[in-house]
Protein backbone atom coordinates (compact mmCIF):
# COMPACT_ATOMS: atom_id res chain seq x y z
CA UNK A 1 0.00 0.00 0.00
CA UNK A 2 1.60 3.39 -1.04
CA UNK A 3 0.23 7.00 0.14
CA UNK A 4 0.89 9.55 -2.16
CA UNK A 5 0.89 13.08 -0.24
CA UNK A 6 1.84 16.26 -1.74
CA UNK A 7 5.83 16.69 -0.94
CA UNK A 8 6.45 20.41 0.48
CA UNK A 9 9.42 21.57 -0.09
CA UNK A 10 11.43 23.12 2.40
CA UNK A 11 10.61 26.64 1.55
CA UNK A 12 6.85 25.95 2.11
CA UNK A 13 7.53 24.66 5.48
CA UNK A 14 9.71 27.93 6.14
CA UNK A 15 6.89 30.09 5.01
CA UNK A 16 4.12 28.02 7.00
CA UNK A 17 5.88 28.61 10.30
CA UNK A 18 6.68 32.29 9.50
CA UNK A 19 3.11 33.21 8.69
CA UNK A 20 1.72 31.48 11.73
CA UNK A 21 4.50 32.99 14.14
CA UNK A 22 3.24 36.40 12.78
CA UNK A 23 -0.35 35.59 13.12
CA UNK A 24 0.38 34.17 16.55
CA UNK A 25 2.01 37.23 17.61
CA UNK A 26 -0.65 39.43 15.97
CA UNK A 27 -3.20 37.37 18.20
CA UNK A 28 -0.95 37.55 21.29
CA UNK A 29 -0.85 41.63 20.99
CA UNK A 30 -4.29 42.56 20.30
CA UNK A 31 -7.28 42.89 22.41
CA UNK A 32 -10.15 40.39 21.94
CA UNK A 33 -11.83 43.55 20.53
CA UNK A 34 -9.32 44.30 18.17
CA UNK A 35 -9.47 41.13 16.87
CA UNK A 36 -13.30 40.84 16.08
CA UNK A 37 -13.28 44.22 14.43
CA UNK A 38 -9.97 42.93 12.06
CA UNK A 39 -10.67 41.93 8.60
CA UNK A 40 -10.36 38.37 7.60
CA UNK A 41 -7.39 36.72 6.66
CA UNK A 42 -7.07 33.61 4.38
CA UNK A 43 -4.37 31.10 5.27
CA UNK A 44 -3.32 27.77 3.98
CA UNK A 45 -3.77 24.48 5.37
CA UNK A 46 -0.44 24.74 6.93
CA UNK A 47 -0.32 27.49 8.47
CA UNK A 48 -3.63 26.63 10.37
CA UNK A 49 -1.82 23.40 11.32
CA UNK A 50 1.16 25.05 12.45
CA UNK A 51 -0.94 27.73 14.71
CA UNK A 52 -2.54 24.60 16.23
CA UNK A 53 0.22 23.09 16.79
CA UNK A 54 2.16 26.07 18.46
CA UNK A 55 -0.98 27.24 20.78
CA UNK A 56 -1.27 22.84 22.08
CA UNK A 57 2.58 23.90 22.82
CA UNK A 58 1.56 27.09 24.89
CA UNK A 59 -1.08 24.89 26.20
CA UNK A 60 0.77 22.10 27.57
CA UNK A 61 3.82 24.10 29.13
CA UNK A 62 1.23 26.87 30.76
CA UNK A 63 -0.71 23.43 32.47
CA UNK A 64 2.88 21.89 33.45
CA UNK A 65 4.03 24.96 34.93
CA UNK A 66 0.30 25.55 36.67
CA UNK A 67 0.26 21.80 38.23
CA UNK A 68 3.50 22.42 39.17
CA UNK A 69 3.25 25.37 40.76
CA UNK A 70 -0.19 23.90 42.91
CA UNK A 71 2.08 21.23 43.84
CA UNK A 72 4.68 22.94 44.98
CA UNK A 73 2.04 24.80 47.32
CA UNK A 74 0.72 22.35 48.75
CA UNK A 75 3.57 21.08 50.00
CA UNK A 76 4.90 23.91 51.65
CA UNK A 77 1.64 24.27 53.01
CA UNK A 78 2.06 20.86 55.07
CA UNK A 79 5.63 21.14 55.66
CA UNK A 80 4.90 24.33 57.11
CA UNK A 81 1.90 23.68 59.33
CA UNK A 82 2.22 23.81 62.60
CA UNK A 83 3.39 19.84 63.50
CA UNK A 84 5.44 19.93 60.27
CA UNK A 85 8.15 18.91 59.61
CA UNK A 86 9.54 22.04 59.67
CA UNK A 87 8.12 22.97 62.66
CA UNK A 88 9.70 19.74 64.31
CA UNK A 89 13.20 20.81 63.02
CA UNK A 90 12.92 23.82 64.54
CA UNK A 91 12.18 22.41 67.91
CA UNK A 92 15.17 20.19 68.32
CA UNK A 93 17.27 22.82 66.67
CA UNK A 94 15.63 24.82 70.07
CA UNK A 95 16.11 22.07 72.24
CA UNK A 96 19.92 21.86 70.85
CA UNK A 97 20.20 25.81 71.72
CA UNK A 98 19.37 25.17 75.37
CA UNK A 99 22.69 23.71 76.25
CA UNK A 100 21.23 21.05 77.96
CA UNK A 101 23.24 18.38 75.79
CA UNK A 102 26.74 17.67 75.63
CA UNK A 103 26.33 16.37 71.55
CA UNK A 104 23.98 16.51 68.74
CA UNK A 105 23.67 12.77 68.87
CA UNK A 106 22.87 12.73 72.49
CA UNK A 107 20.32 16.02 71.80
CA UNK A 108 18.68 14.01 68.99
CA UNK A 109 18.67 10.30 70.77
CA UNK A 110 17.18 11.90 73.39
CA UNK A 111 14.25 14.19 72.01
CA UNK A 112 13.28 12.25 68.97
CA UNK A 113 10.66 10.41 69.82
CA UNK A 114 8.87 13.36 71.79
CA UNK A 115 8.62 15.44 68.88
CA UNK A 116 6.99 12.37 66.64
CA UNK A 117 10.43 12.30 64.26
CA UNK A 118 12.83 9.76 63.68
CA UNK A 119 16.39 9.68 64.75
CA UNK A 120 18.00 10.34 61.59
CA UNK A 121 15.49 12.79 60.70
CA UNK A 122 16.30 14.40 64.03
CA UNK A 123 19.78 14.07 63.86
CA UNK A 124 20.06 15.73 60.27
CA UNK A 125 17.94 18.49 61.63
CA UNK A 126 20.44 19.30 64.06
CA UNK A 127 23.72 19.61 61.12
CA UNK A 128 25.70 23.02 60.81
CA UNK A 129 23.61 24.43 63.67
CA UNK A 130 26.18 26.38 66.17
CA UNK A 131 27.38 24.86 69.27
CA UNK A 132 25.03 26.45 72.17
Amino acid sequence: MTFNFKKETLDAIVSADKESTRILKLMKNSALQELFNMEPMQVSGRVMLDICVKLNEDFRKLNKDFRREIAVNAVNIRHNQPGGSRDKQQQIRDIWATGKYSSRDICAEEEYDALGMSFSTARKALRNTPNP
